[in-house]
């Protein structure tokens, strides 16, 4: 039985491997097609993983940056504000998720730029990721 047990509990371990390395390898996906500017196909997986793992705030950021570089890609058919509300949307939800991430706190920075809404940005977000980074650092 103790080896029974053993056996069993690598498995266990095995499979948990196994599963945490298919959904890196699924946002690392996601991000070489953004990259691709295979937006929709990207688009898709990003949503699946957001379903798989609501609390990653790795993914929202992304996913954000996807949206954003839809706009940066096609400027002309894609305007700005298609793209900044919904992107705006993950970064805060990301944030909400989880608040130990900076990335998140980066890609909010990153849009108040880029809306040139510099009154309203006044680094906050990127001194929360700052500050959020340090933290990490001392513990």
């Amino acid at each position: 039985m103790n080896s029974q047990m053993k056996k069993n509990s690598l498995i266990s371990i095995l499979l948990i491997f196994f599963a945490f390395s298919l959904s890196a390898q699924d946002l690392k996906t996601a991000n070489t097609l953004t990259n691709s500017e295979q937006f929709e196909a990207a688009n898709t997986i990003y949503e699946k993983l957001l379903k798989e793992q609501p609390n990653n705030g790795d993914v929202y950021y992304y996913y954000g940056e996807a949206y954003l570089k839809e706009y940066f890609t096609d400027s002309i058919t894609v305007t700005f504000k298609e793209v900044a509300e919904p992107a705006g949307l993950l970064f805060n939800k990301g944030i909400e998720k989880d608040t130990s991430n900076p990335l998140n706190y980066i890609g909010l920075g990153k849009l108040s730029v880029s809306l040139s809404n510099l009154k309203f940005l006044k680094l906050s977000f990127l001194r929360k990721a700052f500050q959020v980074l340090m933290i990490k650092a001392f513990l």
